[in-house]
């Protein structure tokens, strides 16, 4: 049995129990997440039209905590309005989880639509993102510097960890690609073509303790960004000045 099927069976016979009243009216099922032996997470999608319906009858936060089956099934019910705010609130992660997910159900082709749409959004947006990811990671290199000099080994740590991440953001966007949340980040990033150029070189600035060498290797990522990004996103002078263009 194939998941589309597992997980259509599985809607069939619960959410048809539990929100019987509501079951024909669901437009847009999504499987969101399958991690084996952790968790499922679905999202039901009801009609703008009907969920004012459905919050007076179930409340505006009801879930489906569902833990009788091998592992978990977590099942959220939102209205199109709320898919519609999420991608607009955190795209490039909302667009990953979403490009990524198994449609269940999509009756009227509105999720189709939708993703569609905001892919386009997405790539008109890229250029300005991943200007503003860039001068937040060369910013954080030059904290860094600074809580090296200082010995301020807690704050180095949190920005080590900060320039990790905006380095994988980036080396996704340098691909014309959405991201994932910091959980999947590493190893999706570490499938971009950027990617694979610095993903060892961040593990190693992560793991390094000592000072002048981390910052040696922030150098190393960094050259291999802006060989990177001046093919394609971000012109020169903001690469190599990056400072002037500081809001």
């Amino acid at each position: 049995m194939d998941k589309k099927t597992e997980v259509d069976i599985y809607i069939k016979e619960k959410l048809k129990m539990e929100v019987s009243e509501y079951f024909l009216k669901f437009s847009i099922i999504l499987l969101t997440r399958d991690e084996p032996n952790i968790v499922r997470d679905i999202l039901v999608l009801i009609p703008n039209t009907e969920y004012g319906k459905f919050v007076n009858c179930y409340g505006s936060h009801f879930v489906i905590d569902d833990h009788d089956y091998e592992y978990p099934i977590f099942t959220k019910f939102r209205n199109l309005k709320w898919l519609k705010d999420d991608l607009e609130s955190r795209l490039p992660i909302a667009l990953w989880i979403y490009q990524n997910s198994l449609v269940i159900q999509d009756l009227q082709g509105e999720f189709v639509k939708l993703l569609g749409y905001y892919q386009s959004v997405f790539q008109q947006a890229l250029p300005a993102l991943t200007k503003y990811k860039y001068i937040e990671m060369r910013t954080e290199r030059h904290n860094l510097r600074q809580a090296i000099s200082q010995n301020r080994k807690i704050a180095v740590s949190i920005i080590k960890a900060t320039i990790a991440k905006l380095s994988m953001e980036i080396s996704l966007l340098a691909d014309y690609q959405p991201y994932p949340y910091k959980k999947w980040l590493p190893e999706v990033a570490r499938n971009s073509c950027l990617g694979k150029e610095i993903y060892a070189l961040v593990e190693t600035f992560l793991n390094e303790k000592n000072g002048k060498k981390t910052i040696a290797i922030s150098e190393e990522i960094i050259a291999n960004m802006r060989n990177s990004l001046c093919k394609n996103l971000l012109p020169n002078d903001l690469l190599n000045r990056w400072w002037l263009y500081l809001k």
